[in-house]
Parts: C-alpha cells; structure tokens; sequence
C-alpha cells in the first residue's frame, strides 16, 4: 500500500520498487526495518497479510518482535541471512514458514527491496525495507509417492473414472484424466487449478459447502452431483465421491473420485419431459401439475398456507376444430397456449390438463388475488386470434378453488374447479369461485360420515376383484382387491367416493385392516377350491405407522393357512415416502416374512430412483397414464419403455396399468412387460364373477369376468 506522502512525491524510490513488486503479483505488501543489531521491526502490513496471520495491525506493528515470532523457529536464520544481504546488494528473495494464529503453517516467498538512504549513509544506521509476499503453500506440499500415483491411474483406467488429489484449501495437486478429460484440459493444464476454477458457477456453494464438511473430519466421506464448465457446452455433470485423506502419509490430500453422468443426465431429462410435459404445447402435462399440486398440498397443510387452482374451458373451440379441421384446431390450441403463459409467472404451474382445457396451480394466492388472474386470462382470450387468415373469437370459462387445511389430494381441488367452471360455463362464461353449497346434495360431508360409519359397522362395504394378466398367455396371475361400497340410496360407490371422508375422519387404518381380513379370508377359500390365484391389497400411509401391522398380518396368514408368497402388499409412492425410514423398516419385515411388496402408481407421485433403491419391493406397477397413448404416440412409449427398462434393470416384476385398448397389448407385447391390469383385460368384479372365471380358466377356456359399470378402479 502507497503512503499518501508517496504518491505526491512520485520520485520517491517506493514508488518504482511497488510498481515492480506488483508486477510480481504479489498477495500482500509490507516494509520492515533491519536495526543495527540485525532486529526486524514491522513498519506496515497490508490487509491480506492480517487475514493470512489472523491478527491485527496494532499487535504485529505495535508489538514487539511480533513479524520475527511468527517466522517458523526453522527458518528464521534463513530469513535473517536473506535480509541482512540488502545491506550489500539491492534486493534478495527466499522462501520461509509463518506460524499463523491458529496454528497452522504457510509457506511464504519473499521479494525484498532495501531502500535507498535519503542522506548520506551514517555507519550502524538502520536499513528500511519493502518487500512483497506470496503464498506458496500449496508449491512445498510433498508430491505424492510415484508408485501411487501410478496405481491411481491404473485403478481410474479400469473403473474409467477421473481422479483427483486436492490440497486443504481445494487446490488440484494431481489429476489423473477419465477418458472425456475434465474440463477438457490436458493432465499438465489442469495441474494446480484450484476447483472453483473447473466448477459451474451456479454450483459453488454447494462444493465449497462438501469441501468445509469434507475438511471437519478425517478420513470423512462426501458424495455429491455436480456440474464442470466445458469449453464444448455450457457445462457437463459429474458425480462426484471425495474422501480426506490430508493424514495419510501417502495421499496427504483430498481423494476426489468422479465420473461424467452428462448423457445420463440428458437421458434423464429427455425422459422428464416426455413424461411431464404436454407434446403439442410444451406446458406442462396433467401429470406434472397433479404431481406439484400433491406436493404442495402436504408441503402447505402444516404452514397453514393455501393453493388456488384455476380451471379454463375454451367455449367455441369445438365449433373451430370441426369447421376447419384438427390441424387448424392444434394451431388454435398452441396460439391461446402461449396468450396463457404470458399472463402466469413463476412460481405459478399453467398445464393443458384436457383437450382445450388448462389449469393454473397458484402458491399463496387468495380469491381476490386469483380472480384477477382469471380476469387477465379471460380478457387475453377474448381478444381475436388469426388463424389461417380468418379471425377466430373465442371465449372462455373458468372456476377457481382455494385450498382449506383439511384438502389433502389435490383431485379435491380439480373436482372443486372444475364444478366451479361448469357453474361458470352455464350462466354463458366469465368466472366463478367454488363453494360448499354448489355440490351436490348427497355431498353433504355431515351425513356422508355419518353413512359410511353405519357401512363399517353394518356389513356394506364390499370387496370386488380386477385380474393381473400375463401377456402372454392372458391367464390370470393375480387379482387387486378393489373396496366397494353398497350404500343404500347411491348404488355401488368406488374408493374415491369415500376414501378422502374415512381419511379425514381417522379411519383408514380401520378400513385397511377390514381389505385385509377380508381378502385373506377369500384368498383361503380359493386356495381351498385349488384355484391357486395371488391376491394383491393396497394399504395407506396410516398402517406403514401402525406398529401392530406386522403382527397382525402374520396372524392373518396363520389363522387362514395361507403361504406368504401369495400376499402382495400395494404402497403408493405418496404413502412410501411420508416416512422413508418406517417404511424401509415396515416393508423389510414384511418382505422377510415372504409378503410380496409392489409399489403402485410408480411415476405419479415424486419418488426418486434413490428411495426407489432404498425401499424393499419386489412389483413395480406403472400408472395407467403412462399406457394412455402407447401404440400411437412415440414419446409417450419412448417413456414406457425406459420406465419398463428401469425396472427390469433393477430386477422388479413390472405391472403395467391402465390397457384399455388392443392396440396398447400388441405394443406391449414387442416390449419386456410381463403383467398387464386394465379394463381391456377385465374390469373390477364381483367375487362370484372372479371364481367362476377362475374355474373357466382352470379347465382352459379363457376370456376375462364380466364387467361391473366402468368406474375409477
């Protein structure tokens, strides 16, 4: 640092001696005085040299002795002998130790310039000097041993990884290069690179924050994914195993292991989108915005936050796409696609959920908040489209929902919305918000509870069957037990008439225990009539809770004489992962037990294929929307591929769900898929329907049960 005195007199001898320390580039600047009898008095340090040491400019200048006491007590005569040369020659340079607050050792090299005496020279009189330092640390390290380094390479050759060999502060001290060679520099270049120089800017906290935990604890172990800048793309990802080893003997480092995933990565990302996006308009798909919407729904319950949700029908649309044809229809839908996504921000999800029907999913928004987004939606569609040189006048309609602390499936909230639109669609367009008293009659949350305690109690409830086929052979594998409702006045209810009431009422662990009794006690009574058939039953969150689970399983198992192996469990992904590690647990007994698990609606819910790893099952049941356009739509069995190929790979039996249609089967056949469940194969039926089909088929005349009316499953 230049006095002020300094630079208004720009002859002053410091002034040239600076401007040729720093073009050393040099870390700090400092100026001593050697006295007479060869003491070192520290006249100025600069910040960096404060931070370096860790103390401040009043203890190393003000205090006695203090630059000499830091110098290691080993290299105080060199640093001694160096400095006492300028009084013979203008300027010397040596390495030496510091010891700085905390302890540790820093290797610095030292520029330094004796002063020209501003009078004659007076015998015994002081020596000024300035002088420039650097750290070096990192030069004076010890080079690994070159027989390791030699097995470093030959071990990154077989396993066709790049290893790395940091330094504390993440300097790459060597590097031996994976084939796609990191950051695509040559082994020399990337030499003493520090790793935020190779590391995606985005992503340096995260690798500062794995180095500082790395750095906590020896022999710690860290893994993370990463991304490196690459001259060729924005950037590459890489996964990433560091180990510290700074006290070992040998590696005295960091021990970073890494391998490019880029093309895993894309893969990954092709399959996302296909997945989670809508083909013609690039929003996202109502698969995506079901998945974000459950999400978020348990995300907010415990904050006590809200989500609106806005449903848009297009009025006219259909008088467009019969005039002038679908093509003109699909042109119409991608122009109003890009209108709507104008008008919604981030973190707000737009998704074409229907045909000309999309969605708004809106964090933290209240009814005043999402009736003016409705209202700028409506005003952008109501301006004229140009379409294949006509003007097209649209209209739409839109209903709006809030979330309450009590809506726990985000189908409530579609269900809400949607029966708000139609209320909206029927008084010719605009907006309309739901409320309670626009359902239905038989809705009333108040009586339906009080009906479906009296059904637990009184022998309503049903149980009805849907086949698990094979593909090839058509035979009944399996059967899913299916719970019915016979309610009094409605007829025969699905599970989505009345799941979400038992859960908000606390019993649906009462209702799991009432499926597996009951299906047991049929499976015993099949068994009996030699139709060796599998029964597969679904459980909730709820009873992966219950301690008692395991026991009363087994007791069912004994009590009706049945071999594990015939029992499947379903869990959905949402009921998996509401505690990972009870369900590890739970589903690990179960599975010692020979209990079969299947994890069912792989792909809806947000699961990833490191809790899918994680967990203990055996099926993989694919849902049914993933089948919808196989046999037509190339990405849509891009998906179903790569979904069957992940779990073939991961050695699981695959379910596909959802077949409804021949030309689904035949695609299927051309694939690896073993099991298919769906209306095509045979819908939910009656037990007295499934035996009986079972005895046909047992004597060799196939064909699936007579169906019950089409419902929700």
């Amino acid at each position: 640092m230049i006095s002020k005195h300094a630079e208004a007199h720009t002859s002053d001898p410091r002034t040239a001696i600076w401007q040729h320390m720093v073009g050393h580039l040099a870390d700090c600047l400092y100026e001593v005085r050697l006295t007479p009898n060869d003491t070192l008095e520290l006249l100025h340090a600069d910040d960096f040299l404060l931070r370096l040491v860790g103390y401040t400019r009043t203890d190393l200048v003000d205090w006695y002795g203090g630059w000499y006491a830091l110098i290691h007590p080993d290299d105080r005569a060199t640093v001694q002998a160096s400095y006492t040369q300028l009084r013979e020659q203008p300027h010397s340079t040596c390495d030496f130790r510091i010891v700085t607050r905390n302890g540790s050792i820093v290797w610095l090299r030292s520029w330094a310039y004796a002063l020209p005496p501003s009078a004659p020279a007076i015998a015994d009189s002081p020596l000024q000097i300035i002088g420039a330092l650097r750290d070096v640390t990192c030069e004076h390290l010890p080079e690994p041993d070159p027989a390791l380094l030699q097995r470093m390479h030959a071990v990154a050759w077989q396993i066709n990884d790049g290893i790395l060999l940091l330094d504390a502060q993440g300097t790459i001290k060597h590097a031996v290069l994976d084939d796609t060679s990191l950051h695509d520099l040559e082994q020399l270049q990337l030499h003493t690179y520090h790793m935020t120089e190779i590391i995606y800017p985005e992503d340096y906290n995260l690798a500062l924050s794995h180095l500082a935990a790395l750095l906590a604890e020896p022999t710690q172990r860290v893994r993370l994914v990463l991304r490196v800048v690459s001259p060729q793309q924005a950037y590459r990802w890489i996964e990433v195993t560091a180990v510290n080893c700074i006290g070992d003997a040998l590696l005295n480092g960091i021990v970073v292991s890494y391998r490019d995933i880029s093309g895993q990565k894309r893969q990954e990302e092709l399959v996302w989108k296909l997945a989670y996006t809508d083909d013609l308009t690039g929003l996202a798909n109502r698969r995506q915005i079901y998945q974000m919407g459950n999400f978020q729904l348990a995300e907010y319950a415990a904050s006590g936050r809200y989500l609106a949700l806005l449903y848009l029908d297009l009025d006219r649309f259909k008088i467009v796409n019969d005039t002038m044809g679908h093509d003109a229809g699909d042109d119409l839908l991608i122009q109003v696609a890009e209108r709507l996504h104008q008008c919604v921000a981030e973190p707000s999800l737009l998704a074409r959920v229907g045909g000309d029907e999309f969605a708004v999913l809106i964090p933290d928004a209240d009814v005043t908040y999402a009736l003016e987004i409705a209202r700028t939606l409506i005003s952008r569609i109501n301006q004229p489209f140009q379409l294949r040189g006509q003007l097209i006048y649209l209209d739409c309609s839109v209903g709006i929902t809030i979330s309450d602390p009590d809506t726990r499936q985000f189908s409530t909230l579609l269900t809400q919305a949607d029966i708000a639109m139609y209320h909206a669609k029927s008084a010719s367009g605009g907006v309309r918000v739901f409320e309670q008293a626009t359902t239905p009659p038989h809705q009333n949350r108040l009586l339906l509870e009080a009906e479906f305690r009296t059904a637990l109690t009184q022998n309503a409830l049903t149980l009805y069957y849907q086949p698990i086929t094979d593909i090839a052979t058509n035979q009944i594998i399996a059967l899913e037990a299916l719970i019915r409702w016979e309610h009094p006045t409605l007829g025969i209810l699905p599970p989505g008439a009345f799941l979400p009431l038992a859960e908000e009422i606390g019993l649906l662990g009462i209702l799991d225990r009432w499926v597996l009794k009951h299906a047991m006690q049929q499976l015993a009574a099949w068994h009996a009539q030699g139709l060796r058939v599998v029964v597969s039953i679904n459980l909730t969150a709820d009873s992966l809770r219950d301690p008692e689970l395991v026991f009363d399983i087994e007791d069912l198992l004994s009590e009706y004489d049945l071999s594990p192996e015939y029992v499947i469990l379903e869990i959905t992904e949402h009921a998996a992962l509401h505690d990972i590690l009870i369900s590890q647990q739970v589903l690990g007994t179960l599975r010692q037990i020979g209990v079969q698990i299947a994890l069912d609606d792989f792909g809806t819910g947000y699961a990833s294929l490191t809790y899918l790893r994680q967990l203990p099952v055996s099926i993989l049941k694919l849902d049914g929307s993933f089948a919808a356009g196989v046999g037509e739509n190339p990405a849509d069995e891009a998906v179903m591929q790569a979904l069957i190929s992940l779990g073939r790979g991961l050695h699981l039996t695959v379910i596909v769900e959802g077949i409804e249609y021949p030309h689904q089967r035949e695609w299927l056949r051309s694939t690896d898929s073993q099991l298919l469940q769906g209306f095509l194969l045979g819908r939910p039926a009656s037990v007295e329907m499934i035996t009986a089909h079972l005895h046909v088929q047992q004597n060799g005349n196939l064909g699936p049960p007579d169906p019950e009316r089409r419902d929700d499953g």
